[in-house]
C-alpha cells in the first residue's frame, strides 16, 4: 500500500486474495495471499525460512529477523490474518501465529498482529449484506429468513469482503496478545488436543 501506517492482510488463497485486492484502498491495505500451507516451525525449525510462504511474509514485513531484526522498519501498523471460518482456516492462523512468535516476536509483543474475525453467517437479501457475529443474531436471522452460510472467503463478492473484513465500521479485529513465556506458546501449539480446543467454532 502507498500509505505509511497501512495494514497488511495475509489471506487464505488466490481467490480470496483477488477479492480483497478489488475492494481494498490502495493507500490503506496491502494484500498477501497464501498460496500454500505454512509448515509448522516447531517441527521444521531449520527449514522454515526455505518455505516460500514464510519468505514472502517476512519480506513483506520489512523488519528482517534474528540479529538483523529492526521493528522501526515494519512497513505496516497492523498485520492481519484473514482465513476461512472453519477448522482449516483456524489451523493456518495457528501456524502463522507460532511462526511470527518465534521469528519476529516483537511484532506480537508491540500489538501489531491481529486476527480478522470472519462470520459463519450473514443476512443476504438483494443488496443487503449484514454479518452475523453472535448466536443470538444468527437465531433471529434464521427466523426472519434470508440467511447465508459463509463457507469461505473465496465465495464472497468483493463488496461483501469489504463489509466483513476491511471496513472499520463493520469488521471485527481481535488483537493477538503475547504470552510472557515463549515455551508456553510452543507447548500450546505442539499439543494436538489443545490446538483442537483452540479451533472449536462457536455457532
Amino acid at each position: 500500500c502507498t500509505g505509511t501506517h497501512g495494514e497488511l492482510y495475509v489471506v487464505e488463497g488466490d481467490s480470496a486474495g483477488g477479492g480483497f485486492i478489488e475492494c481494498r484502498s490502495s493507500k490503506m491495505h496491502a494484500i498477501l495471499p497464501l498460496k500454500g500451507k505454512i509448515p509448522s516451525i516447531i517441527n521444521n525449525p531449520d527449514d522454515i525460512l526455505k518455505n516460500k510462504e514464510i519468505g514472502e511474509l517476512i519480506g513483506a514485513l520489512g523488519t528482517g529477523i534474528g540479529p538483523n531484526f529492526d521493528l522501526t522498519k515494519l512497513k505496516y501498523n497492523k498485520i492481519i490474518c484473514a482465513t476461512d471460518p472453519d477448522a482449516d482456516g483456524g489451523h493456518i492462523f495457528c501456524l502463522m501465529t507460532i511462526a511470527l512468535a518465534i521469528l519476529v516476536p516483537d511484532i506480537i509483543q508491540k500489538g501489531h498482529f491481529y486476527l480478522s474475525k470472519v462470520p459463519l453467517y450473514a443476512i443476504n437479501k438483494g443488496k443487503t449484506f449484514i454479518p452475523l457475529w453472535t448466536p443470538d443474531e444468527i437465531t433471529k436471522a434464521r427466523q426472519d429468513g434470508g440467511i447465508l452460510r459463509i463457507k469461505g472467503l473465496g465465495e464472497l463478492n468483493s463488496w461483501q469482503l469489504k463489509i466483513c473484513c476491511l471496513d472499520e465500521k463493520t469488521r471485527k479485529l481481535e488483537k493477538v496478545n503475547w504470552s510472557s513465556n515463549l515455551q508456553e506458546i510452543v507447548n500450546l501449539f505442539a499439543d494436538v488436543n489443545k490446538k483442537r480446543d483452540l479451533l472449536k467454532m462457536e455457532i
